[in-house]
């Protein structure tokens, strides 16, 4: 495992929790899942992750809200969206909230891969500037 490489995966489909899981631990990350906008706070702020992937489409507290949320606690950890919800609106608000990237579901896993690695692997801030860039004209 990559000491300190804990992401949080935060979705309301368990089968694509179970997915993301197993694909992340194939490649070396240690993955927290979640199926809740309320239980996925408490862990972000008790576990600190590296990195957090999130879908939009959640019942109770959705998805813009955990980001909203998790944005107040803490700017500066990666958030990547995973979600179905193509709609520009919700597009918008996510990047004028600072995400990291947005991926349509379901996402091409080579290029989420590449993405959550040039966060959490790659130390040169020009290389996450245009990878974010990148990801988020990819989507659009």
């Amino acid at each position: 495992m990559k000491q300190g490489k804990r992401i949080l995966i935060i979705d309301d489909d368990v089968e694509i929790l179970a997915l993301y899981r197993t694909l992340l631990k194939q490649v070396g990350y240690e993955p927290s899942i979640v199926a809740n906008g309320h239980d996925a706070l408490n862990i972000f702020s008790q576990e600190k992750p590296s990195l957090v992937l999130l879908d939009l489409s959640m019942p109770g507290l959705g998805g813009l809200e955990v980001l909203r949320e998790i944005r107040r606690l803490d700017t500066a950890t990666p958030v990547i969206i995973l979600t179905a919800d193509t709609g520009m609106e919700s597009r918008r608000a996510c990047k004028e909230m600072g995400i990291s990237a947005y991926f349509t579901k379901p996402p091409n896993f080579d290029e989420l891969i590449e993405t959550i690695r040039c966060y959490l692997d790659e130390p040169q801030e020009s290389s996450k500037a245009s990878t974010t860039s990148k990801n988020i004209r990819r989507s659009s």
